[in-house]
């Protein structure tokens, strides 16, 4: 009878033993959803904006439209200045909370709420969310 007892919380222990080591040591956790993963692939540059289907990307200054965002791990949204500085005693990198809604079809970053128009491997297009029905979309491109 102690022989069974022995074997079956032995096979109990290694099965402990196992899933345990099963965890992705390399992350430290669980493994993004995609479309996480999607966005902390790339540094993320704005290429082109519109407000209500005219062009406002061109009219911004030199400093703005070299900007980048990184989305990184922790949540934080890193905002470079680039080679042209805004303002030269405050070049930044300027950090902001970033975050997904449940269903992963909002994005906050950069202070401010967008609804996901599209995400790929190569673009991503967000409409900032307005009161007003102005309809302000961004497109941003890997870096």
């Amino acid at each position: 009878m102690k022989n069974k007892i022995f074997t079956i919380v032995s096979i109990f222990l290694l099965i402990g033993v196992f899933v345990s080591c099963s965890k992705d040591e390399s992350t430290g956790g669980t493994s993004d959803h995609p479309t996480v993963a999607l966005l902390k692939k790339v540094e993320w540059k704005i290429t082109s904006q519109t407000l209500n289907g005219s062009d406002v990307f061109s009219s911004k200054d030199a400093c703005e439209r070299d900007d980048s965002y990184i989305f990184q791990s922790d949540s934080v949204c890193m905002r470079n200045e680039n080679t042209i500085k805004c303002n030269p005693s405050n070049p930044g990198p300027f950090m902001s909370e970033w975050y997904f809604n449940e269903d992963y079809t909002d994005l906050t970053f950069d202070n401010m709420d967008y609804i996901l128009l599209e995400l790929t491997e190569t673009k991503l297009q967000v409409q900032e969310k307005s009161g007003t029905g102005a309809v302000f979309i961004s497109t941003l491109e890997p870096k």
